[in-house]
């Protein structure tokens, strides 16, 4: 019953902060995806494994260079410990 729980919580986590980055989107329609997903990330405290999860999903391959995706998702990570 215990893990039903934490992937119900999971999949609200999940949930909302897909609703926050569209919200974002929409509201800063000139700004990158990777921008807008940062703000999401500040706005929803993700957690990392939630950063890891949604990054590819929500961040477009043309908003940073490949050789650079670790040091971008560690930023991420900094993100949502602040």
């Amino acid at each position: 019953m215990g893990m039903r729980n934490v992937s119900v919580h999971g999949q609200w986590l999940v949930s909302n902060m897909k609703s926050i980055f569209k919200r974002l989107t929409i509201q800063n329609p000139f700004l990158s995806s990777l921008i807008v997903f940062n703000m999401t990330i500040r706005e929803h405290r993700s957690p990392i494994g939630t950063i890891n999860k949604y990054f590819n999903e929500l961040v477009d391959k043309g908003d940073y260079r490949k050789k650079d995706k670790d040091a971008v998702i560690e930023h991420c990570y900094s993100l949502g410990r602040t």
